[in-house]
């Protein structure tokens, strides 16, 4: 079974150097095999003639074979062609008007004319030689119709060799591998006779006729053959330039720009093509043909031409999503996660700013058209591209990454799909990892920025438990950033539990979900600032009491909600106890927390405040 299979293995690559050989110098093979087959027949001829004496042959006989010889293979030649052209001309119809080019260049047609030539006039020259009606003929005569009769034989051999050829050059496949072979550098650029037009027309074709294999085949032809112009064109810059490692090299694009750029504009004509013909599977493959061209180059480094790639991937993508193509959208944002993964490996690092907008314009229109499972893996590619990056020691655009999350998060509106906006902060969570491994504050900052925002939105439309994943998601952010020393992202956290509190204190007046939130910040409030002011660390700590005086005057506001302002007050005492004149300042504050109270309430709140009696104020 084993040596079965190597055997066959054999023979599929053999076949595979065949083909291509036959593609590249059709010329040189066909002659080869025709001569052969030739000689072969000649000498076997000769072989069976002597073997059998058959070197004896009457003048009328000589006459009959010779003439019929001629009469067969003029009336079989007549057909042959006739049939081939009108196959020729029916293909051409079918597909690309190109394909007769294709068979003017094949030659099988023109070697069998030229034996068949040769064997008919051969044989009425020889016929015109024999005179006499009785008798033998002569000796040499004999040799030349015995040519002429190994000639005919020959050319039923070489009938079968061209019907065969024929039939397997009829296949799509294989006229759009040799249109593909003539596809260079010069006939890109002719987008109206070159060989690349015609290959599309056959696209073009299939889509409309739903032929489904003729297009993959068509595509993967294009696409084999576009890659190796492209390797052949950085193999020839790597060589020019003398580079011996071009492991960390990225080589001058050049012309590969413009391949590339030619490349994906075709393949977004057939994309739109198949939407207008209402074909999601002809846009599936177009994807994956784009994906695996997006993955070569890649590889080669090739930054533009990666960016062009791309950039049809996510046109197509938003496309199919437009049209509710869902499992073609996914399909593209699947590709772009792919793209991103393959832009760390191989160093892309300009490239990630357009994966991640790609992957966000995606995601917006998902949710905006309530297609929930592809804004999901959105934003789990979105982190899957960072994480690759960091792991590469990328971190340039990692807060760009965190805000098109944030975007997304923040579009989602429907109750019934919040674990998108809470999956969301599990991302921003883990993300924030990465800035502070880059000691890099202001990115924390811009993070809890991006994490009060989606409090804020959820606020508004109740979604209790992303603002508890957020304000549990701010403290771990603040923990890290105490350890590390940030004081702006500290000072800033505790601006945003303030703000966050404020607002669950008014909205939680009917939403008991929102009304632990207010909770839930002054306890992190507490927890902060008696660090704070441990760790001296005097501008954060204001901006906690800051927050308690916000969260308290307005819970006094609120008749349901006093308990927050006697929970501020016991806070704000311990604070005194750490700090007093950070509390003496927020008396000055308090004064002005409702201008329309009375002198008296205003002191019975300060009181409240700080657990003493303050009757001078």
């Amino acid at each position: 079974m084993q040596k079965g299979g190597k055997i066959s293995n054999f023979l599929i690559k053999l076949d595979n150097k065949f083909q291509k050989f036959d593609i590249t110098h059709p010329w040189i093979l066909w002659t080869t095999i025709y001569s052969l087959f030739f000689i072969i027949t000649i000498i076997t001829c000769f072989s069976g003639f002597y073997q059998f004496h058959l070197f004896q042959t009457d003048v009328n006989s000589a006459r009959y074979l010779l003439s019929a010889l001629i009469q067969c293979q003029a009336a079989i030649i007549s057909i042959v062609i006739t049939l081939t052209l009108i196959a020729v001309q029916m293909t051409a119809s079918t597909y690309t008007p190109r394909v007769t080019a294709i068979f003017g260049k094949n030659p099988n047609m023109w070697l069998l004319l030229f034996f068949y030539a040769l064997s008919i006039v051969g044989g009425a020259l020889v016929l015109k030689t024999i005179t006499g009606n009785d008798g033998t003929i002569p000796n040499t005569t004999e040799i030349f119709v015995s040519i002429i009769f190994a000639l005919g034989i020959f050319t039923l051999i070489a009938l079968f060799i061209y019907i065969r050829n024929i039939i397997e050059l009829l296949k799509v496949e294989n006229i759009v591998k040799r249109l593909a072979n003539e596809i260079d550098n010069k006939d890109i650029l002719d987008e109206e006779k070159g060989a690349l037009q015609s290959i599309f027309d056959i696209i073009h074709k299939s889509i409309m006729n739903y032929d489904l294999a003729t297009m993959r085949g068509s595509l993967s032809e294009l696409n084999f053959r576009f890659i190796d112009l492209i390797n052949a064109n950085t193999k020839n810059s790597v060589e020019s330039e003398g580079i011996e490692d071009s492991s960390n090299y990225f080589p001058n694009e050049g012309s590969n720009i413009d391949i590339s750029n030619i490349f994906c504009r075709y393949i977004e004509r057939c994309s739109r093509i198949a939407l207008k013909n209402d074909d999601e599977e002809s846009i599936i493959e177009i994807l994956t043909i784009l994906d695996l061209f997006a993955q070569s180059i890649a590889e080669q480094k090739l930054e533009q031409s990666f960016r062009n790639a791309l950039d049809s991937i996510k046109t197509i993508g938003i496309l199919s999503l437009e049209f509710n193509y869902l499992n073609a959208c996914s399909v593209a944002e699947k590709s772009i996660g792919r793209a991103g993964k393959n832009a760390a490996i191989n160093d892309l690092d300009f490239s990630h700013f357009l994966l991640i907008d790609a992957l966000e314009e995606i995601g917006c229109l998902a949710v905006a058209k309530g297609v929930y499972p592809v804004a999901m893996n959105v934003i789990l590619d979105i982190e899957s591209i960072e994480i690759n990056a960091a792991n590469n020691n990328i971190f340039s655009h990692l807060i760009p990454a965190v805000k098109s999350i944030e975007r997304i998060a923040l579009d989602v509106q429907d109750k019934e799909f919040e674990e998108i906006s809470v999956k969301s902060i599990e991302i921003i969570k883990e993300l924030s990892r990465y800035a502070f491994e880059a000691n890099d504050e202001d990115g924390v900052v811009d993070i809890l920025r991006s994490l009060d925002n989606i409090a804020c939105a959820s606020m508004s439309i109740k979604f209790e438990g992303t603002l508890y994943r957020t304000i549990r998601t701010i403290r771990y952010i603040l923990d890290n950033a105490l350890d590390k020393h940030f004081n702006n992202a500290l000072s800033d956290g505790m601006t945003y539990y303030g703000r966050i509190g404020e607002d669950a204190v008014v909205e939680g007046e009917n939403n008991t979900g929102i009304d632990a939130i207010a909770k839930y910040c002054l306890e992190d409030l507490d927890h902060f600032s008696q660090k704070l002011i441990e760790n001296n660390a005097n501008d954060a700590a204001q901006n906690a009491i800051n927050a308690f005086i916000r969260i308290g005057s307005r819970a006094h506001r609120i008749p349901k909600q006093v308990k927050y302002a006697g929970l501020t007050a016991r806070c704000l005492a311990r604070c005194k106890r750490f700090n007093p004149e950070i509390v003496d300042s927020t008396f000055k504050m308090c004064k002005h927390v409702d201008e329309n109270q009375s002198r008296l309430e205003h002191i019975r709140y300060l009181q409240q405040l700080t657990d003493e009696k303050v009757g001078s104020v």
